[in-house]
């Protein structure tokens, strides 16, 4: 049997509980004990444990033990953790394990034990009912120690209960100084109860003893414990936990362990306390009559009640004691208050003397005035000597010091006395008595200065000499196993060496295919093929990495399993199997490729176009072992070749775009002028105005299409100018629509807010919207367009707060599914088998250029809004041409028309003749300028100027600006242009020009930009 103690030799409840284990199961020639202090109260850590594991390890190598009885925490968590290690299979009783709520037994295969629920509730109420008065409960425990951390979790259910009707201080983690302190200073009527102080929080290590007699002598109130040991320390009683009832509990466990009960059917037991026990000379102390007590109470420490004397002898006795109180009444008048004085002072006195001597510390004083030391006979006995024996003073200890260690101490010292030097702190060696040598820890602190100079010093020194040969002794443990390691090793390299003699040859060969075996592995981990090796039954033998990227299979997973099931490959276009390739090389006895169009479903699914080839694995002798395929991923370049030729597309688009858009919207313009001048006089009534005004809208969507065509293939900045939305979105709307199944309803804000947009651009927009709407309903229904002012916060992540015109475009259609709803803006995503993908991408672009937004909401078998935000603009509007008065034939100002096209020329003029301007025209730059410079001379200069952008083989407005400006750098210039993607067309201002106008324009267009100029200014 091994008991395995948390705690060391002499630690009252440690000796309790081995005597009441050893009391049932005594060493004899049937049981053979073994008992190992763990000593957790002066030394810890992971260092020290696993030190512990490795003497243990070596100490029960060749003799386990039967069973084993852990008494504490300490000793209990190191078996959960080592003992399948240490000694597999061996039972374990636990004893002094605290029950919890949450942990009722052991908790672990092949252990049992005795539960200790030492009930701290009820000495709390014992304390509470027999000091009625009680005000305050004070607590004292170190939660650092095991045991103290346990009790910690004990007390956050207990003090609840306590707390709504009497004050509570947990005094924990503290110093002994600050202990003393905090004890000091507890309120009146309170009562303490005393768990576990036996580490305080500079590390020293306190008995059980110790502890009771230090924390009574540091306060006036009662105190009360959980354990029968601190009873005769100080303490006035409690409920009590007995370690040897444990102990002899825990070793009846053992002995039927031993007579054949598995350890699985004997139960976990809980010990909790049977008996009250008190001090008899506390209760005196505190006037607690014996009647208060719980019956059956234990009173320790009672004197005698009866002895037998001499009659003769009571007779002197009575006469005497009336001589007695004569003389003690007299004494009592003279000396009261003296009496008193002496006995605050004896009490004081006896405390402090108990903390001395319950401390085993040495103290000492020194007084560098006169240089003179004291020494506490604490002090003098850990050395050996009575006390005073040897001198107290600075000389002598130095002398003490060993020689190794002095200039070290007295350095440190030193560096203490400087005014903002650390405290004193240091370990050294000290002569004992006997000529030995006792490792001390020394720490002191200066207590006293003037004018920073030390008067005075006082410090303790702790003897840690036991925690010195510890550290000797593991230090020897450690090189005894390094000694063990080292004969091991020098025994296993003799062994090495003659079976490298004896098996030379075959080392070598097995080197020479291990280093080929590498350096192949090494190859198929490093190249950016997948390689599957196979048997000649198309078995897999090997995969590397990217193969296992481009499958989804590990090498694990698909070794031994039939290659179809790994390399799942079909054609593209077919979606038929593709021929075995392992059979394939097998028949042809050759390399065999695998075309690019082949498909690999990969293990989740998902799929990749792979490029491979399969070739066969020969051995010495030709004949095939095996097949090895080789493929690639080319999903990604099938995808950048696509993309390539897209944009090349895209590219040529632009370029054909670019080509006609200036030709083709000079026609349109052309045609678009004398259906304006045909409209002129018409009476809006007449049929025939009808048909003009059709003709006309026409003209205009056959504009917007040559500038979706440029936009969707170059993009480009819009040509923004204020505008209201609401004529565009009524005829986008209707235009879109007709002919299908579907009809538009549109709810548009009265006064809706004019904004800075592209209308050619934002119209686009709404058209892509609406027909998408229209998409989404196949069985036919009404898209909703509705427009409305929005003063915005932050509803919008994507915008600024401010005024915004919101455009709704509401479907009742299938819906878009929650997958694809964060995708339907990327390009070339569509859900169609006949979609291209670029509508939405193109509307988001557009709108985004416009500093506006787009938001989605979509609920699938219901219906989709999106939602086009475009930011308010304060400037007026441009004045539609119904808003224009009739101003014909009123002098409105001189213009001087540029414009390579004869018949623009000549519509331009008679339109705006016809409104009352003053019109000559040119065909190009040098024309204009020299036109430009004679009205000068002549000193009619012209109002305003219209320049058009791109003139074939001459200059053109961009050239012929910079020209005016230097004439005339007033001049107010309108740029006109069929192709609106020119950078000047939408940064007018930044080359010179007061306006931008796109062709083809309405006249009423025209006009109102050369009033808005004739009014910003005054020739």
């Amino acid at each position: 049997m091994l008991i395995l103690s948390s705690y060391n030799q002499g630690f009252e409840w440690t000796d309790d509980v081995i005597d009441g284990a050893l009391s049932v199961l005594p060493p004899d020639a049937d049981t053979d004990v073994h008992i190992e202090y763990m000593d957790t109260k002066r030394a810890s850590g992971e260092d020290y444990f696993d030190h512990l594991l490795e003497v243990y390890r070596i100490k029960y190598r060749s003799d386990p033990p039967d069973v084993i009885i852990a008494d504490e925490e300490d000793a209990y968590r190191f078996l959960v953790e080592h003992r399948d290690d240490l000694f597999p299979g061996a039972p374990v009783v636990v004893t002094g394990l605290n029950w919890r709520p949450d942990r009722t037994e052991p908790g672990y295969p092949g252990f049992t034990g005795v539960m200790e629920d030492y009930e701290i509730m009820r000495t709390i109420d014992l304390a509470l009912d027999l000091h009625p008065g009680t005000e305050h409960l004070v607590i004292v425990n170190d939660n650092i120690s095991m045991a103290g951390k346990e009790n910690d979790l004990l007390l956050k259910d207990i003090i609840p209960h306590y707390q709504n009707w009497i004050g509570i201080t947990e005094i924990k983690e503290r110093s002994l100084q600050d202990l003393g302190t905090a004890l000091e200073k507890i309120p009146e009527n309170s009562v303490v109860l005393l768990l576990t102080y036996n580490t305080d929080a500079d590390g020293r290590v306190f008995t059980y003893d110790e502890t009771a007699a230090l924390v009574t002598a540091m306060t006036d109130a009662p105190v009360y414990g959980v354990w029968d040991f601190y009873v005769g320390d100080g303490i006035v009683g409690g409920w009590m936990t007995r370690g040897c009832d444990q102990g002899m509990t825990g070793g009846e466990m053992a002995r039927a362990i031993l007579d054949g009960t598995p350890v699985e059917e004997i139960p976990a037991v809980v010990a909790t306390p049977q008996q009250a026990i008190f001090d008899y000379r506390q209760l005196l102390r505190f006037d607690i009559p014996e009647s208060a007590l719980p019956p059956e109470s234990t009173v320790l420490y009672r004197p005698d009640t009866t002895i037998e004397v001499p009659v003769q002898t009571l007779a002197v006795g009575g006469f005497m004691g009336l001589v007695l109180i004569g003389l003690l009444a007299t004494l009592v008048l003279t000396n009261r208050q003296l009496k008193g004085a002496e006995q605050r002072a004896r009490v004081n006195e006896e405390r402090l003397t108990m903390a001395l001597e319950a401390s085993k510390d040495g103290i000492w004083e020194w007084n560098l005035q006169d240089n003179t030391t004291y020494f506490s006979p604490t002090y003098y006995r850990m050395l050996g000597y009575e006390p005073g024996e040897f001198p107290s003073s600075f000389t002598t200890w130095e002398a003490m010091i060993h020689p190794d260690d002095l200039d070290q101490t007295i350095s440190r010292l030193r560096s203490a006395l400087e005014p903002e030097g650390p405290p004193y702190k240091t370990e050294f060696r000290l002569h004992t008595k006997e000529g030995g040598w006792r490792w001390v820890l020394g720490r002191g602190q200066v207590m006293e200065w003037q004018d920073g100079t030390p008067l005075r010093m006082v410090g303790t020194h702790v003897d840690i000499t036991e925690r010195k040969r510890t550290e000797l002794e593991l230090d020897i443990y450690r090189q005894h196993l390094e000694d063990l390691v080292g004969d091991r090793t020098a025994e296993l390299d003799r062994t090495i060496a003659d079976l490298q003699t004896e098996v030379r040859e075959r080392t070598a060969a097995e080197e020479r295919l291990a280093a080929e075996t590498e350096r192949l592995s090494v190859t198929l981990r490093s190249i950016g093929d997948g390689v599957i090796t196979t048997d000649t039954a198309g078995n897999i033998l090997l995969i590397n990495r990217a193969a296992e990227v481009i499958t989804g299979w590990s090498d694990a997973e698909a070794r031994g399993k039939a290659l179809s099931e790994v390399l799942r490959i079909f054609d593209e276009k077919s979606r038929t199997p593709v021929a075995d390739p392992v059979r394939k090389v097998m028949l042809e006895n050759a390399i065999v490729e695998i075309p690019d169009d082949t498909v690999l479903i990969r293990r989740d699914g998902t799929e990749r176009l792979i490029a491979d080839s399969a070739a066969p694995v020969r051995g010495s002798d030709s004949r095939i072992l095996g097949v090895v395929i080789v493929f690639r991923d080319v999903t990604g370049a099938r995808h950048a070749e696509e993309e390539r030729i897209r944009n090349q597309k895209l590219e040529s688009v632009g370029l054909l775009a670019g080509g006609i858009a200036h030709d083709f919207n000079n026609f349109l313009m052309a045609v678009l002028g004398n259906l304006q001048i045909a409209m002129d006089g018409v009476d809006p009534e007449e049929e025939r105005f009808g048909y003009l005004r059709e003709a006309e809208s026409a003209l205009f969507r056959a504009r917007d299409l040559t500038t979706q065509l440029l936009t969707f293939a170059r993009g480009g900045a819009p040509v923004r100018q204020s505008r209201r939305l609401e004529e565009m979105i009524r005829e986008t709307a209707t235009f879109t629509l007709r002919g299908s199944h579907t009809r538009a309803s549109c709810e548009i804000d009265e006064n809706l807010w004019p904004v800075d947009v592209d209308i050619g651009q934002i119209s686009q927009v709404v058209q892509n919207l609406v027909l998408n709407a229209s998409q989404a309903m196949p069985d036919g229904g009404t898209v909703t367009i509705r427009a409305r002012n929005r003063d915005l916060t932050d509803e919008v992540p994507d915008l600024p707060a401010g005024r915004y015109v919101a455009v709704e475009v509401i479907d009742t259609g299938v819906g878009i599914a929650s997958q694809n709803l964060q995708r339907i803006f990327d390009p070339y995503f569509t859900t169609r088998p006949d979609g291209r993908g670029l509508g939405l991408s193109s509307c988001l672009s557009i709108v985004r250029k416009h500093d506006g937004t787009i938001e989605v909401s979509s609920t699938p078998g219901e219906g989709t809004t999106f939602t086009v935000y475009l930011p308010a603009t304060e400037k007026p509007p441009i004045i539609e041409e119904s808003e224009i008065d009739d101003l014909a034939m009123t002098e409105r100002g001189r213009v001087l028309v540029m414009d390579d096209e004869h018949h623009i020329r000549d519509v331009i003029t008679v339109m705006l003749e016809k409104r009352g301007f003053s019109v000559d025209a040119v065909p190009d730059g040098e024309t204009a300028i020299t036109a430009y410079q004679r009205a000068i001379a002549e000193g009619k200069p012209y109002n305003s100027v219209i320049l058009d952008l791109t003139v074939p083989g001459g200059m053109g407005g961009r050239e012929a600006i910079f020209r005016l400006k230097e004439l005339d750098p007033s001049v107010r210039a309108i740029v006109s242009s069929g192709y609106s993607q020119d950078p000047v067309m939408a940064e007018y201002e930044a080359f010179g020009f007061a306006a931008a106008i796109q062709k083809p324009f309405r006249m009423s267009d025209l006009v109102a930009t050369l009033d808005r100029l004739a009014q910003n200014g005054q020739k």
